[in-house]
């Protein structure tokens, strides 16, 4: 029945044999399931999948985004606590009127009835009888009784308000999220985001179970002040000097601790966008060898977080380490009192002043608890809100006003108008000083396709972002009718499986399914895959190739049925016989009714559209048909495919983080320190402050015990020990006391931060040292989770909880230590108090364990999800998907607070247990004293009383830290599994020179490459010489292994034979030195975050003229030399101030910098238009006419002049020969890639 009660909340999370009504009735065999579950080791996610009612996500979310709207909408300057107030501010409120008379007499009971206690074994007494004593002993027992069945129930209710607003929190940013502008999204990076989803959010758990102290503590010390004047008059109220200067100096650490917050919030912004960064970009920071200088920048932002964090810390532990002492400081002030008023100290006086200022520093201590937590949630709210109120995308009916204009604009054929701009102007930044897009009018009818078309860097882009209302127009009308679908540039995939990317949210038509899948030619991809589309793609579609993700995006905007179709470049990445198939079959016969706005760079298909705009910087250059293809270059692709899909030919489940043994994260926690000696001694320097404390107040007592019966001691003793004497010892100790504890804070905030620092370091060099395939097999969200989440806790709690461990445990062993002094027969009662909680920690031990093993793995999909929708933004929106989204969010974050709070539930489960077994102890030793009146001397007895009560205290507080600092810990061991990371093999024999290679001679002998054990040969027996400043071309079908050559030569992942450079074996060279002497680039232009200059030339080894000459050769110097500071022009994140193209001839500015003897082109071309290819195709030329140049392209011209050609077909196998060879017999080599191709007709 008193389990039942302890878990009167635990509707939070149901099992899976049960109804939510069921639990109601069979509660306790509910829990006996989830107790034996995790005995067993058996207890996994699937046994919670349903929130309690008043923590769903959605209703919670739905809640406070209308509270949040009306408070914007009526209010100049919005605040977010206010309307949390509005929502939860009356039931909070009532909680706390209900609990406080209860908690009022729980607090005062205790010190007003020791006194009849004391007085009752006071020599020659006869103001109080037995049965007084007694009925007093029993009213204590009874109100820690009370405070035992009252207080979890109440505070397990009271913090779930904490988890409430975290969930309501967390629904609304990522609401908000999903309605930010393109442009403004750009100043929210990512990991600002996932640090309000993990560590801020995290503030809000347990930040307002003691909130009412704040109001119900002063009463509470008034009331206790009271009773003290009334007893022992207004002498005694000297003690209070302590508190109330206390109090003073709570003020100014709490605006210390505030402030402190705020700039480790910002910091930790910093290095969690750092990092997002380069888990997007590490396949380009292995290939150019940049781990230097990012781990240098990861490392200076590291420091700079640090030294915030230590102050942060250091100002919490010594504001809980004067706490803890207040009550000896207090009642040293009042025995100060008593001794110049020439009055003997006596048990009478001194216990009950002990207890009463206990109560007050207890108090006091929930009190700046209160306060810090409600700090540290202020800081938390001020960051969400200032998010909450970014600009973003204004919800208007625009069918509507798109209807009353297209009335007038049908043809007589039925057509309607679908998209209407008449001189738009639009920029992405208003501050720059021209529009991205300048007085462009442009009219498509349904059943027209237009092609539009520009050089890189023209506005192709921004005229599809403004048609879906991405972007702002800031003069002139735009005009949109029906539902839009749109297939980006850059292809969204998210983690799931294929047709899940297809489908996304669209009801599943078996038959249109199947013919877009045909259209866009995935048939064959998916029949050699064994789970065909329910394969699972990773994250960003990591196991997918270019192509491939270029599909698979084309076809998640054909299967919707929409009237207005917006593709953004869909045919770049994919091989002109492919290309030409979906073009014919899927744009232009299946959307052949649609409106269909193309994108492309594929000159030869324009003669077959309707019409053509033709974008030259943001204007409108010229349109129609045939006056601008006369204009263009005919050209042509070839296949572009990368990586295989064989990769990822089975589901990848997201698999449960087992973990590591508690033991075994506080061991490596230790270790991250100093080392197992200096560990030692810092706890050494806790269990001598905790001795001098037991020794300060064993001798009070003893003091107040001689002074009542002078024949303790001898006679030569008791002339020493004059009350003066013992005033002079008892203020030393306390004053060593004080400065031992003050030298143990600052030493252990400075191991702490040693132990964080060296976690943090050695995660991150593990990762960022670590196999790509790590990579490819683990979300960027579940890695960001150890880095934000997890290293929040390493680093700010674990400290604080640690030292709040340390200090109580020793202080529940000294409590028990001088009770078992003061009266050694409850040594066996103590034993069995001991024994009991034993029991109860290993009873619940696994339950707590399991849970918070599988709670750590919750909040992984949470950032996950939120990076996705992030990068999908303009794609969720043009499909009206973000309701769809926002239900996937709420019922991850459903799973996850229905795990947390069962965790909870547990946790005051155990709680409540060990604080009953307290009470039945306090009254065991309250009976058994009754019968030894004679026996025990008062001062024994006060000593005893006291420490009784303190122990009921300090246990329920250990149980408390010990079942946090448990759930904590796994943190460090989630951290610790993270350096585990396989590193990459570098077995390095010799070391080649700096000139190497001189040459740029390779050769490849038996080589053969697979990405795991246990999976296939991508290619194997690969056999060819290049010589040294050959241009040898690249092609081959999907699959068939051109970028795992690139791969190979990188050394990214592990491959059989030799590939020789310059006659020196690769797998024998450094890897540094290896990669930094090649130059690439790749297929995905990757820009970080920093200056323009940090991303050409991180290692600072170029002159500007330099910088600026590599510029002007890919004709960039004068964009950049636009922008208001040049080269030391901020990078957005993921680069979004620059168009796809732009950021690609980045990447070639970067390898015309390093000036290497090899270089390869992997697909570098695919997003530019023909012009800029063939300018890059003329600076490759003559930049690396001495170098050895391999080029996998999209276009045949781009190839043809190459000296060889790398033939890779899974079905005639590898072929390598000069392109002259080829050529005599086109059809046959050329024809199953390039088919339809004017230059190979040519």
């Amino acid at each position: 029945m008193i389990i039942g009660v302890a878990f009167c909340g635990c509707q939070a999370a149901n099992v899976t044999i049960y109804s939510e009504d069921e639990i109601g009735v069979k509660r306790r065999s509910w829990q006996l399931k989830i107790l034996v579950q995790s005995w067993k080791g058996k207890f996994s996610v699937e046994d919670v999948v349903v929130p309690i009612k008043d923590h769903e996500s959605t209703q919670l979310g739905d809640k406070l985004e209308s509270l949040w709207e009306k408070e914007v909408k009526s209010s100049k300057n919005p605040s977010l606590q206010k309307v949390l107030v509005k929502m939860f501010g009356l039931e909070f409120a009532l909680y706390g009127l209900l609990y406080f008379p209860l908690d009022l007499a729980v607090c005062l009971l205790p010190p007003v009835f020791l006194k009849t206690i004391i007085n009752y074994f006071t020599p020659n007494q006869t103001s109080t009888t037995k049965q007084q004593a007694l009925l007093s002993g029993l009213i204590i027992v009874l109100s820690i009784f009370l405070r035992a069945l009252i207080f979890h129930i109440m505070v397990l209710e009271l913090s779930s308000f904490g988890v409430k607003i975290r969930i309501a929190c967390c629904s609304l940013v990522y609401r908000k999220l999903l309605k930010l502008k393109c442009a403004t999204i750009q100043k929210v990076s990512l990991g600002r985001i996932v640090n309000m989803l993990s560590n801020d959010a995290e503030r809000f758990d347990n930040g307002f179970t003691f909130l009412h102290q704040i109001w119900s503590g002063p009463i509470k010390m008034v009331a206790a002040i009271g009773f003290l004047i009334f007893s022992y008059g207004y002498n005694s109220t000297v003690g209070l000097t302590a508190p109330v200067v206390y109090l003073l100096v709570q003020i100014f650490i709490s605006k210390q601790i505030f402030s402190g917050r705020m700039r480790v919030a910002g910091k930790t912004d910093y290095r969690i966008r750092l990092l997002s960064d380069i888990i997007n970009g590490i396949r380009v920071i292995k290939m150019f060898a940049w781990e230097k200088p990012f781990s240098k920048l990861i490392n200076n932002a590291r420091r700079f977080e640090i030294k915030e964090i230590k102050k942060a810390i250091f100002f919490t532990v010594t504001n809980y380490t004067f706490s803890t002492y207040l009550q000896k400081i207090s009642v040293f002030l009042c025995i100060v009192t008593v001794i110049q008023s020439h009055d003997p100290l006596t048990p009478q006086y001194l216990f009950p002043v002990m207890t009463i200022f206990e109560t007050l520093r207890f108090n006091i201590s929930l009190m700046s608890w209160a306060v810090i937590k409600i700090s540290e949630c202020m800081v938390s709210f001020r960051r969400i809100q200032k998010l909450l109120l970014l600009e973003h995308l204004k919800e208007k009916n625009l069918d509507e006003t798109a209807d009353q204009y297209t009335k007038s604009t049908e043809t007589g054929e039925g057509k309607v108008l679908g998209v209407c701009l008449n001189n738009v102007n639009a920029k992405w930044n208003p501050s720059l000083p021209n529009n991205t897009l300048s007085d462009v009018s442009l009219g498509v009818y349904s059943g027209e396709l237009v092609a539009v078309v520009g050089a890189t860097g023209s506005g192709k882009s921004t005229l599809l972002q403004v048609i879906l209302k991405e972007l702002e127009v800031l003069s002139g009308t735009l005009h949109v009718k029906g539902s839009v679908s749109f297939a980006p540039q850059e292809p969204w995939i998210f983690s799931g499986t294929i047709r899940e990317n297809i489908l996304f949210g669209e009801k599943m038509d078996d038959a249109r399914y199947r013919e877009v899948i045909n259209l866009c030619c995935l048939e064959h991809d998916l029949s050699h895959l064994s789970h065909g589309d329910n394969t699972m793609v990773g994250e960003r579609g990591v196991k997918l190739s270019g192509g491939q993700k270029a599909r698979v995006n084309l076809a998640r905007a054909v299967y919707r049925s929409a009237e207005i179709y917006l593709l953004d470049d869909p045919l770049s990445a994919v091989d002109a016989r492919v290309a030409s198939r979906i073009f014919h079959q899927c744009i232009q016969r299946y959307l052949k009714s649609k409106c269909v706005i193309l994108v492309t760079h594929q000159k030869q298909f324009l003669q077959d559209v309707d019409k053509v705009l033709l974008l030259e910087n943001g204007r409108v250059a010229a349109s129609g048909v045939h006056n601008i293809t006369k204009r263009l270059d005919n050209s042509d692709n070839i296949c572009d495919e990368t990586t295989q899909l064989a990769k990822c030919d089975v589901p990848n489940e997201l698999d449960e983080d087992q973990g590591i043994a508690a033991a075994s994260c506080y061991r490596k926690y230790f270790l991250a320190g100093h080392g197992w000696i200096i560990t030692c001694l810092v706890f050494l320097l806790f269990v001598l402050t905790q001795l001098l404390a037991n020794l300060f107040d064993y001798f009070l007592s003893f003091w107040a015990n001689m002074s009542e019966d002078t024949t303790i001691v001898n006679v030569n003793i008791r002339n020493f020990l004059t009350d003066r004497n013992c005033l002079y010892i008892s203020g030393t100790l306390l004053l060593v006391l004080i400065t031992m504890s003050h030298f143990n804070t600052c030493v252990f905030v400075a191991y702490s931060k040693c132990a964080s620092k060296n976690l943090h370091d050695s995660l991150f060099g593990k990762i960022l040292g670590g196999c790509l395939s790590f990579f490819d097999n683990h979300s960027s969200g579940r890695i960001l989770n150890r880095f934000s989440h997890d290293m929040g806790i390493a680093d700010e709690s674990l400290p604080v909880l640690m030292t709040e461990m340390i200090r109580i445990g020793l202080q529940v062993v000294g409590a028990l230590v001088l009770i078992i002094v003061s009266d050694y027969t409850v040594i066996v009662a103590t034993g069995v108090l001991l024994l009991l909680i034993y029991c109860y920690f290993r009873a619940f031990q696994p339950i707590i364990t399991r849970i918070s093993k599988v709670a750590g793995t919750r909040r992984s999909p949470l950032f996950t999800h939120m990076s996705a929708s992030q990068q999908g933004l303009s794609v969720i929106r043009a499909f009206k998907a973000e309701k769809h989204l926002q239900h996937q969010f709420d019922k991850l974050q459903n799973l996850e607070s229905s795990v947390y709070y069962l965790y909870k539930a547990v946790y005051y489960s155990f709680a409540f247990w060990t604080d009953i077994t307290c009470a039945c102890y306090a009254s065991i030793l309250d009976i058994k004293k009754q019968p030894f009146v004679a026996a025990i001397s008062v001062g024994h007895v006060g000593l005893l009383m006291t420490q009784v009560l303190g122990v009921v205290t300090l246990v329920n507080d250990l149980t408390k830290i010990w079942v946090i600092l448990n759930h904590y810990i796994f943190s460090v061991g989630r951290i610790v599994e993270y350096t585990d990371v396989s590193p990459e093999a570098d077995q390095v024999t010799c070391s080649p020179p700096k000139s190497w290679p001189s040459e740029g001679n390779m050769t490849f002998s038996s080589v053969a490459m697979r990405y795991s054990a246990d999976k296939s040969f991508v290619f194997k027996n690969l056999n060819l010489a290049i010589k040294s400043s050959e241009k040898i071309g690249i092609v081959g079908r999907t699959g068939s292994g051109k970028s795992s050559l690139i791969s190979t030569i990188f050394r990214l992942y592990h491959f059989e034979g030799q590939i020789f450079i310059d006659g020196i074996d690769t797998k024998t060279i450094p890897l540094n030195t290896l990669r930094s002497r090649i130059a690439i680039i790749p297929q995905d232009p990757i820009l970080f975050m920093g200056t323009l200059r940090q991303n050409l030339d991180p290692f600072h080894d170029y002159q500007d003229w330099q910088l600026w000459s590599a510029l002007e050769d890919v004709g960039l110097k004068e964009i950049v030399s636009s922008l208001p500071s040049g080269l030391e022009s901020e990078i957005s994140e993921g680069g979004r101030n620059f168009s796809v193209g732009q950021r690609q001839l980045l990447c070639l500015v970067r390898a015309i910098l390093r000036n290497a003897k090899i270089v390869i082109l992997d697909e570098a071309t695919a997003s530019v238009d023909l012009e800029t290819d063939e300018m890059i195709q003329r600076t490759v030329r003559k930049k690396f006419k001495g170098s050895t140049v391999l080029t996998i392209a999209h276009r045949i011209s781009t190839i043809l002049d190459s000296d060889k050609i790398l033939m890779m077909d899974s079905e005639d196998g590898i072929k390598f020969n000069k392109t002259e060879e080829f050529l005599r017999d086109s059809n046959r080599y050329f024809g199953k890639f390039f088919s339809g191709s004017t230059t190979l007709r040519r």
